[in-house]
């Protein structure tokens, strides 16, 4: 058996004090092909201590067929039911794909329990298309190293200790900054 740490070598790091922490599992650029035993003990571990965990799915930038993206949905839930939604990694910016995403954020939203959908497309979007559709509940909108977050947010009049969300895993990942509809932001 996998150890925990060698596993998600940050999962014991992940801020609980602040509020809950969002964890992307991403098991093999996608579910895989058989659910991971040791996945569900992190999923297990992360709900214990009040934090989320959404499952990665890529949808190269709307390239891939709709059904083969609601594919990797469906087995992520097969695999890991108490995962609590799903990440639509290489999300589209482009407005032209409004029906694909909103297909995919219905079929994440008829799943059981929670079903948070977050989209990644990697880059500040030039409309809020995503959120006004909607396509995704939090939009990642940043990703590189902190110190260009913290000049980017403050570029924006954002002050860095208060985005919409942010997550880090280590100091080799690049923080990520998400906005989210009013309804889901969190609280000050």
């Amino acid at each position: 058996m996998v150890e925990l740490e060698l596993l998600v070598p940050d999962v014991r790091r992940l801020n609980v004090a602040g509020g809950a922490s969002t964890v992307v599992m991403n098991p093999n650029s996608g579910p895989g092909t058989a659910p991971i035993p040791d996945y569900q003990r992190v999923i297990d571990y992360c709900h214990a201590r009040g934090q989320h965990v959404i499952a990665y799915v890529h949808t190269s930038y709307g390239g891939r067929t709709a059904a083969a993206v609601k594919a990797d949905i469906d087995t992520s839930y097969a695999f890991y039911p108490g995962i609590d939604g799903i990440f639509l990694d290489e999300m589209s910016n482009a407005a032209s794909t409004r029906s694909y995403y909103q297909y995919l954020y219905a079929a994440i939203k008829a799943k059981p329990g929670v079903r948070d959908v977050v989209g990644n497309p990697g880059a500040a979007a030039s409309t809020s298309w995503q959120l006004d559709t909607p396509v995704a509940d939090e939009v990642v909108v940043f990703e590189g190293p902190a110190a260009n977050y913290q000049r980017w947010t403050a570029l924006r009049g954002q002050p860095p200790s208060r985005p919409a969300g942010s997550s880090t895993s280590s100091t080799q990942r690049p923080p990520r900054a998400r906005c989210s509809r009013p309804a889901v932001a969190p609280s000050a």
